[in-house]
């Protein structure tokens, strides 16, 4: 292709596909592969990537999540989320981020920030690690998200902070053992706000699908 890419893509686990914007043909993608503008990228049950910006942003794809790539004609870099789940670092980055949620908001995520989001159905699930992010309607309407808190934004756009925020564990985040090792010493880091009594219930399973869960 004649113009410049704007990332390159390397896989984890399994591969991921590509689709040019100009086709309907998806593509196995090598590592390191190069991504373009309007580039639309997929990841299968149980694959995981990483894309790497020419901003020095950093997005880790999460397994059966589909995203697509732009850079906008002042050249600021932008994602969108169709499904699954995605989580971004601009602690290296030489500029801000932008999200577009497709519900009429774009998500500007602030250099220095780690930042998490799922989609599912449409609705948003936006969970602030470090730093902050802005959210912008097409209305001019605008809201922050601070370090530390967790905003679900449904698929009509509306806005609903979460009262817990896991803070130093991501979605996307994997513990692996060595071989005389039996087991994982794991701390986890919440933000808790508004609960009043409610208990919180912490679950562990052996199997993505949490088909046996310990309480």
């Amino acid at each position: 292709r004649n113009e410049k890419e704007i990332a390159i893509i390397q896989f984890k686990e399994r591969v991921a596909q590509r689709k040019f914007s100009d086709s309907v043909i998806w593509d196995r993608l090598k590592q390191k592969s190069p991504l373009y503008n309007e580039d639309v990228v997929r990841t299968e049950s149980d694959a995981e990537a990483v894309i790497y910006f020419n901003n020095n942003a950093v997005v880790d794809l999460g397994s059966s999540t589909m995203i697509q790539v732009f850079k906008e004609k002042d050249g600021d870099l932008k994602l969108s989320v169709t499904s699954g789940n995605v989580e971004i670092n601009t602690k290296e980055s030489s500029s801000d981020f932008k999200i577009d949620l497709g519900n009429g908001k774009v998500v500007n995520v602030n250099k220095g920030s780690l930042f998490g989001l799922d989609s599912t159905n449409g609705d948003n699930t936006l969970i602030v690690r470090e730093g902050k992010v802005n959210i912008v309607a097409n209305t001019g309407e605008e809201s922050v998200v601070m370090n530390g808190e967790t905003l679900k934004i449904d698929k009509y756009g509306n806005n609903k902070k979460l009262p817990i925020t896991i803070e130093n564990i991501s979605s996307n985040q994997r513990i692996f053992l060595l071989e005389k090792e039996i087991a994982a010493n794991v701390n986890i880091k919440m933000n808790v706000s508004n609960l009043d009594d409610t208990e919180i219930v912490c679950e562990i399973s052996d199997s993505n699908g949490f088909e046996s869960v310990q309480r």
